[in-house]
């Protein structure tokens, strides 16, 4: 079978040496749900390609073929395996894109991907059994196969491991039932937070399994006071899953978001507790509105997160990014997943974007996330958001030239009856 003259376009597209070309072929293989099985290899092959946001789009359409996709398990693995600093190093943010899109096409594919991660459960790299154990979790809910060696995970040596392992287990829930066994074993070892792991998981396997939470919260809130960074950041983690019965553990949380190496996982279990627990978003907004310091910025994402939007949050973020906050990348991300009204942030994107030579002007990556977010507003003011992303396609920083021209050519592909 002949491949499209279109599709061949957009697979040589993908591993241009021109990132404008790039992010246009990565546009146009979003769009093409159904490809033939034909141009497997050659999707393959573009996840040998240097740009991680080309490894996103090549692992989503492999990802719809499901179990026709076999072939390329080895490679997707190893953008499963990919360490966080071979990744997006960007001045504000790293992005790990590529293993977690890695995990939900290791899942769409199914249980032939189960025995290559076995392979790293069993080696000696801990940061690959550690991604393994993460992909599997995904994979039990649909292959059953994995849950044998989610079991195994739970006598690892690193406690990551571990504690990834028994959350996996229990997400399964009562088809998991036959591992119980297994982890009261697991529970035995001296680790608070695989102990809490453990009595949720084996609660959400069998309700009737009795665990007594009290001082599983009181070694939780211990551990997050530690010393250890490490510690600190496995008993957040821990709290995410136990969301629903730790609440008590808000203020603890909030506290550990004061420090740098925390505060992805203080946020994510924020996150959980907040959409469990409505009634703790007043003070977290409260908390917000009286601070300007990295706490505040992160607990900002944190709650915006929540579903549905806390609309409450979308003045608090633009005040902390004129004031500035410590972390305007992570500032536009809230504001991204928080609607505004369009007479506030089309002039607060605008002034992102156009302000690009004063000494407060924010870096090239932060400019370039603004002009896609604006892009968002342009049914609701398609003359002025033209106009602002038009402006800056003449910008001579050759990073927001060519961001602003990817936009713009969206645009009139999208909404050529709407612009001016």
């Amino acid at each position: 079978m002949m491949i499209p003259n279109g599709i061949d376009a957009i697979l040589d597209g993908l591993i241009h040496s021109h990132a404008s070309i790039r992010d246009w072929a990565q546009s146009e293989l979003s769009l093409r749900h159904e490809l033939p099985i034909e141009v497997l290899p050659r999707l393959v092959a573009a996840l040998d390609a240097p740009d991680p946001f080309v490894h996103v789009e090549a692992l989503k359409a492999l990802a719809r073929w499901g179990a026709a996709a076999t072939p390329a398990i080895p490679q997707v693995v190893r953008i499963l395996c990919q360490p966080p600093n071979s990744l997006i190093q960007l001045p504000e943010t790293t992005l790990d894109i590529g293993p977690s899109e890695a995990i939900r096409t290791l899942a769409a594919i199914g249980e032939a991907a189960v025995g290559p991660l076995q392979v790293l459960v069993r080696g000696r790299d801990r940061s690959k059994r550690l991604a393994a154990v993460w992909a599997l979790s995904a994979l039990a809910a649909v292959s059953p196969a994995a849950m044998p060696v989610l079991a195994v995970a739970l006598q690892d040596s690193d406690a990551w491991v571990r504690a990834q392992a028994a959350s996996g287990l229990g997400a399964c829930g009562v088809a998991a039932k036959e591992f119980l066994p297994n982890l009261r074993e697991a529970a035995a070892m001296s680790d608070g937070c695989l102990r809490a792991e453990v009595a949720y998981a084996c609660q959400r396997i069998d309700p009737t399994f009795p665990a007594d939470y009290a001082p599983i919260l009181a070694e939780l809130r211990r551990l997050l006071h530690s010393n250890s960074s490490d510690l600190r950041a496995r008993a957040a983690y821990t709290v995410s899953h136990l969301a629903i019965r730790a609440k008590e553990l808000v203020p603890d949380l909030i506290a550990a978001l004061e420090t740098d190496e925390d505060w992805a996982d203080a946020s994510l279990a924020l996150t959980q507790i907040a959409q469990i627990h409505p009634e703790i978003i007043a003070y977290c907004i409260q908390l917000i509105a009286e601070r300007t310091d990295s706490r505040s910025v992160h607990l900002s994402l944190a709650l915006s997160r929540v579903t549905p939007p806390i609309l409450a949050l979308n003045p608090l973020l633009i005040e902390q990014y004129r004031t500035g906050g410590l972390n305007r990348t992570l500032i536009l991300s809230a504001l991204s997943r928080i609607p505004g009204e369009p007479e506030v942030m089309i002039p607060f994107l605008a002034s992102v974007i156009l302000d690009g030579s004063s000494p407060q002007a924010a870096d090239d990556f932060v400019r370039s996330t603004a002009i896609r977010q604006l892009a968002a507003y342009v049914d609701r003011d398609p003359e002025r958001v033209t106009a602002v992303i038009v402006r800056a396609s003449y910008d001579p920083n050759q990073q927001i030239h060519q961001a602003a021209l990817s936009v713009l050519r969206k645009l009139w592909r999208n909404h050529a009856r709407h612009l001016p």
